[in-house]
């Protein structure tokens, strides 16, 4: 099998490892602006939609409306995904976890471009909310035009209020408006924490989406599990234990869309970061189902069983070893970091992978 051409990296150890290589919307105030679909008031404060546990409330949801065509969101942004922009070189899309607190995750990247001495004249950050269940004492027009999902937005599965629309699809239309609106665009990523972090691993091998000579990266930051690409599992299984999101049989709308050997394919080929924090053994918030513990205790020791799966994969797809060397060093451990995303944003690994090129 020819060796497909290697993805741009930022480690150190990727970097040495190529230098080896080297010789061989519905408004809801009814006032929508056509031009942009956007709306920028504030949320009216009795709005609230459920979280797991707890309510979202308006202070907590962003300011400004994605629409697709099909149901309205909230998203945070630095400028307009839907109006030309020149001066924009990377975009970064931003995926929250289970607290669907976008607007953490927004200033959160902000906060670490700063850091970073990132030019943000030239960065877009956007932050998608995705609204998870329907509380229905607020549930009256204009509210009812919203995208709200069960937890399985994580996995690209179908939203509960529009029926024939995945999440994964509004992560391709928001690629699409960038595509469109910012010309001189070079790279896009793609960053998601925890069940943001589900969200990015399976996104990252399922979307078709085409970008032409624009980068596009993957960073899945501390999943509580990931997909597998085939039914291997280092731990005792149970029935239904390949079903996706943990593996690929009886795959969703979205996923669906492409088939199993371009899955495994772009897991082998795109350029995609699985990071863990090193102190990722907790717990909390840990899918403790059978089929997840069959990938390992623990979101460490499950990022470490996924690194083992995948470069076991790049072998058995005929790859030559530097380069499955290479992939498998794309399993990054954050020294240091335990579960939570500050940490690893504010990492050197993490800088290395948000702003590097």
């Amino acid at each position: 099998m020819t060796t497909p051409s290697t993805p741009k990296t930022t480690t150190s150890l990727l970097l040495s490892l190529l230098a080896l290589a080297a010789p061989a919307c519905l408004d809801p105030e009814g006032d929508l602006d056509e031009e942009t679909f956007e709306d920028d008031d504030e949320v009216d404060a009795p709005v609230q939609f459920r979280t797991t546990g707890s309510d979202l409330t308006a202070s907590d949801i962003c300011p400004n409306v994605i629409n697709d065509g099909i149901g309205l969101m909230r998203y945070c942004r630095s400028r307009n995904i839907y109006v030309d922009n020149t001066s924009v070189t990377k975009a970064i899309i931003v995926i929250h976890g289970s607290g669907l607190d976008a607007k953490n995750y927004y200033q959160r990247t902000l906060d670490e471009a700063v850091a970073e001495g990132v030019d943000t004249s030239t960065l877009d950050i956007i932050a998608p909310q995705y609204f998870e269940g329907d509380v229905p004492d607020y549930d009256s027009n204009p509210w009812t035009d919203y995208y709200t999902w069960n937890s399985g937005w994580r996995w690209g599965h179908l939203s509960t209020s529009h029926t024939t629309r995945p999440s994964f699809a509004i992560i391709d239309h928001i690629i699409g408006q960038l595509l469109d609106h910012r010309p001189n665009l070079e790279s896009i990523v793609i960053a998601g924490q925890s069940a943001g972090g589900q969200f990015v691993d399976r996104y990252a091998v399922g979307t078709s989406i085409d970008t032409g000579d624009v980068d596009i990266r993957f960073w899945a930051a501390n999943p509580s599990s990931n997909v597998w690409y085939n039914g291997t599992r280092p731990e005792p299984t149970c029935s239904g234990y390949n079903n996706y999101g943990y593996g690929l049989d009886n795959r969703n709308t979205y996923m669906s869309g492409s088939t199993t050997a371009q899955i495994r394919s772009r897991a082998l080929t795109r350029d995609i970061f699985w990071s863990v924090g090193e102190l990722d053994t907790g717990s909390s918030g840990l899918d403790a189902s059978c089929k997840a513990n069959a990938q390992g205790a623990n979101r460490n020791e499950r990022w470490s069983n996924h690194r083992d799966h995948v470069g076991a994969l790049c072998t058995s797809e005929g790859y030559n070893w530097l380069y499955c060397l290479f992939h498998t060093a794309r399993h990054v451990e954050i020294p240091g970091c335990g579960h939570g995303s500050a940490c690893s944003w504010a990492s050197d690994e993490g800088h290395d992978i948000l702003f590097g090129t």
